[in-house]
């Protein structure tokens, strides 16, 4: 039953580390994103029209 335990334990902890590893990853997207639209000349990230 201990072994059981662990391994859930272990499965929930390696979830919580790649939701948050997506996270940041989309996160850095949007960055560099809106970087490289700058530094092209087009309109900035959040602004219509």
């Amino acid at each position: 039953m201990k072994t059981v335990v662990i391994v859930l334990l272990a499965v929930l902890l390696s979830a919580c580390g790649a939701a948050k590893a997506a996270r940041e990853t989309g996160q850095l997207f949007d960055k560099y994103g809106c970087m490289s639209r700058d530094l092209k000349g087009e309109k900035p990230c959040g602004v219509e029209n």
